[in-house]
């Protein structure tokens, strides 16, 4: 068995927001031995979405240890939602510059999320300037 099933069902329970269910099938995945930083993403978005702000720390914390690029990412984005677009381009930005050496294509992936996110907020020129970056 693999963390794979673990981690499609979890996302999937999230996305019909059936959070408890998810976290219930991640936190299961952990019993089972499945370290895998998917599973602290999926943990973390139950939290953000419970508005629990403590154990999305914790989870942003254990993330960091795995990948800390991952956890910048994560931390990025309620910042969206709370309408700190500055700050977390600052963040997006540290993720990037973090593995753009070692990890372009994953670098190219994190620009091309803010482009879209820039896009949906109708910051269009800043979405072409991120488009662009991820297509270097």
């Amino acid at each position: 068995t693999s963390t794979l099933p673990y981690l499609n069902l979890g996302k999937a329970l999230n996305l019909q927001s059936r959070y408890d269910e998810a976290k219930t099938v991640f936190e299961d995945a952990l019993k089972q031995n499945f370290a895998s930083p998917q599973i602290q993403k999926g943990l973390f978005t139950v939290a953000f979405a419970k508005g629990d702000e403590a154990e999305m720390q914790r989870q942003l914390e254990l993330l960091q240890k795995q990948e800390p690029d991952s956890a910048l990412l994560m931390q990025g984005n309620p910042l969206i939602f709370a309408g700190k677009w500055r700050e977390y381009q600052k963040v997006l930005q540290q993720a990037i510059t973090m593995i753009e050496k070692d990890l372009p294509d994953v670098a190219a992936d994190y620009a091309s999320q803010t482009a879209v996110n820039s896009a949906a907020l109708g910051k269009c020129k800043e979405a072409i300037d991120y488009q662009n970056r991820a297509l270097k």
